[in-house]
């Protein structure tokens, strides 16, 4: 089973500010570090049908 988060703009526009700018910015960052340290994989909702795609294929070839 693959365990993915996709992301839409609010947490990509807080994860391109600099750390210590807000509260928001520091716990989001720390926020998606633990999320690929346990393994999950961390996307923007753009490249969702591109990850799906992927999916598909390898599925389909496996």
């Amino acid at each position: 089973m693959i365990r993915a988060v996709f992301l839409d703009a609010g947490p990509l526009g807080l994860l391109t500010q600099r750390t210590g700018k807000s509260p928001e910015v520091d716990e989001c960052k720390r926020w998606v570090v633990a999320l690929a340290r346990a393994g999950v994989e961390v996307a923007n909702v753009g490249h969702l049908s591109r990850f799906m795609n992927a999916r598909v294929w390898r599925d389909i070839a496996a």
